[in-house]
């Protein structure tokens, strides 16, 4: 499963490019403004599709390159067996997701450090997380039903909703009393702001385990 894992990351040389440019530009917080408003504020849209990136990028970019280059059949072959290959793929899609909390304990460190930026609000670390896990689930239960080109088009619709969950999230957040992620403690949410956002979190990381299991039962059915 690992060394499929490998297989896909080091695959990604172009995209591997982008998604380092994205977590060092929000780690680093080049973009930073106040704890309660600018582009890291608690509800920031344009902040929380921005954090679907790396996942949606490592997700998609992988799946297109095994459909390009004819990797399906040959890979459903292998000795690791299908429920591998399904592993792999829902690891690499964790791993990208991984970044978000990553780029908030950077932030933290860096605002701890005084050297710019704020620490990463909770609201907006848990409703990014959230729905990158819900885009891999949906993109990668449709890629192993019915292949990658219908893959594709379930991965852009969900990427426009995420847009409109994520105005919906900015509504249902005090941007004023948004606790903050910090170095050891990660965050603690206050009252009902961060409600909505726990919710998300928690539907995100179920659908994503009843998609991983949806995959590796359909796929193994699958025939090429």
């Amino acid at each position: 499963m690992f060394a499929l894992l490998l297989k896909d990351w080091l695959l990604l040389r172009k995209e591997r490019l982008v998604i380092a440019v994205v977590f060092i530009a929000l780690a680093l917080g080049v973009a930073a403004g106040d704890a309660g408003s600018g582009f890291f504020a608690a509800g920031s849209g344009i902040a929380t599709i921005i954090l679907l990136f790396p996942s949606y990028i490592a997700v998609s970019y992988s799946n297109a390159y095994d459909f390009k280059y004819g990797c399906e059949p040959l890979l459903a072959c292998l000795p690791p067996g299908r429920d591998a290959i399904v592993g792999s793929k829902y690891l690499l899609a964790l791993a990208a997701n991984l970044l978000i909390p990553a780029a908030a304990l950077l932030r933290a460190l860096s605002a701890a450090l005084g050297l710019g930026g704020d620490a990463f609000p909770f609201e907006l670390f848990a409703t990014s997380f959230s729905l990158s896990l819900i885009l891999a689930a949906v993109e990668l239960a449709t890629y192993f039903r019915f292949g990658y080109m219908k893959s594709r088009w379930a991965a852009m619709a969900v990427f426009a909703c995420a847009g409109a969950i994520a105005g919906i999230a900015s509504g249902a957040v005090d941007t004023g009393s948004s606790p903050a992620i910090g170095i050891a403690a990660g965050g603690n949410a206050a009252g009902g702001s961060a409600a909505f956002p726990l919710l998300l979190l928690g539907a995100g990381t179920i659908l994503f385990a009843l998609s991983w299991l949806y995959s590796v039962r359909t796929y193994k059915k699958k025939e090429f």
